[in-house]
């Protein structure tokens, strides 16, 4: 952590996880910047060794897509399924991982329906076995995706997550933390819905580590208006406000780090006052801020303007979770797999930072083309903007990004595939 400031909070998150502890129902609601607030998050769960998912809200059942797929790439996932049907069926383990992986469709469905389990808790079993092991005749069905929980009823959806928590609870593994943010177009109505879903979220199951992030603003939208109840008491027991220094002694740590220019200064405070002033962020402004001299390391100077562009996208509820950084495709490009800078593989948007390496001579202007023509071939969006551009032109750049995720999110959902 930069400052000590932000340690109450962190404080007061390990208070929350001890009432967990207890089961008792508990939603931690950190009010901040959203680096800040994030920051604070993830710093507390990795102190508490686990893993963290971020969900932007869209509706009840989104809540639980994101979490899904971070238990999903657990390697031990699997095994865990199968222990849990060799109990029911009083066969070993081993002899039904093989009979499952060659037996015909119609068999596997015979099987997966003749368990005596409660229907539910069979649903999701079989789901999650089809996602960690590739079970293709069962990838044809509707449960391919966590997509299907969106159309389910809450409570049999919190319920299956119940049977996911006591797979790990068996397994001594630990639940990783869940994390909400609200879209900024949240009106009050769509904010307290989500904090009510939250609270039915925490009260089925008080053990999971739940966070909702809200901005000064969406906090005094929708807090006041919570009528006197269950709900708000939990708010109140959950709220942390966490405090960020402010621009004097943002500018003090600045000097002290030697950056006295006016104008740098103005830039770094504004962009920390937007998103947050978190250590990593700041260290990524001063880098980009600094005058380039015969010293800077470009290749490094490219870097930290990917860096600093995640940062903003991760800041920002409407990108938060969209898009990867430095993926690698399965697409040969020359003698090697491709890699792009910024993968949104929901959307199949690809975003490359252009450093001065790209206009070095002509070849390395026609191979970039090359590249656009073969992802574009294969479905891609790929938007371009300069390395030195992403401070400067931040707002147009987020602008184009909003626009493009926007737009492709409409045209898949308009597909044929869909």
């Amino acid at each position: 952590m930069l400052f000590e400031s932000l340690t109450p909070s962190v404080t007061k998150l390990a208070l929350h996880q001890s009432k967990r502890c207890q089961r008792i129902p508990t939603l931690s609601i950190l009010v901040g910047q959203a680096l800040t607030t994030q920051d604070v998050w993830s710093y507390w769960l990795a102190q508490e060794k686990r893993q963290a998912s971020v969900c932007i809200y869209a509706s009840r059942l989104s809540l639980f897509a994101p979490w899904l797929q971070e238990i999903i790439q657990k390697d031990s996932l699997s095994s865990l399924i199968l222990e849990r049907l060799a109990q029911v069926t009083h066969q070993p383990a081993k002899q039904l991982k093989s009979w499952l992986s060659n037996t015909s469709e119609y068999q596997s469905n015979l099987f997966w329906q003749g368990l005596s389990l409660n229907p539910v808790e069979i649903r999701w079993l079989r789901w999650l076995f089809a996602q960690t092991t590739g079970e293709q005749a069962f990838n044809r069905g509707q449960l391919a995706s966590p997509d299907w929980l969106k159309t389910e009823d809450f409570s049999e959806a919190a319920y299956g997550v119940t049977v996911v928590k006591t797979l790990l609870d068996e397994a001594k593994m630990v639940l990783p933390g869940m994390l909400i943010k609200l879209p900024e177009s949240s009106g009050k109505a769509e904010s307290i819905s989500a904090i009510m879903s939250l609270f039915q979220l925490v009260e089925t199951i008080p053990t999971i580590p739940v966070g909702l992030c809200l901005t000064e603003i969406q906090a005094d939208l929708c807090l006041p208006e919570l009528p006197e109840s269950r709900v708000k008491t939990l708010v109140r027991t959950g709220l942390i406000e966490v405090k960020t220094p402010g621009s004097k002694a943002l500018r003090q740590w600045l000097c002290d780090r030697a950056i006295t220019d006016p104008s740098q200064q103005r830039t770094i405070l504004s962009l920390a006052e937007r998103y947050g002033a978190t250590a990593d962020f700041l260290d990524t402004l001063i880098a980009l801020t600094q005058p380039a001299g015969p010293d800077i390391d470009q290749t490094l100077y490219r870097s930290q303007a990917e860096r600093f562009l995640f940062h903003c996208l991760e800041g920002r509820p409407q990108t938060v979770g969209q898009f990867q950084v430095n993926q690698t495709l399965d697409i040969q490009f020359g003698n090697r797999p491709m890699e792009v800078d910024f993968l949104a593989e929901t959307t199949k948007i690809v975003i490359e930072i252009d450093g001065y390496y790209h206009f070095q001579s002509p070849d390395c202007y026609r191979r970039d083309r090359r590249k656009d023509v073969e992802l574009q071939h294969r479905g891609f969006l790929v938007l371009r903007f300069l390395a030195d551009d992403v401070v400067d032109w931040l707002d147009d750049i987020l602008s184009t990004i909003d626009r493009a995720l926007a737009q492709r999110s409409v045209s898949l959902a308009n597909s044929p595939e869909a």
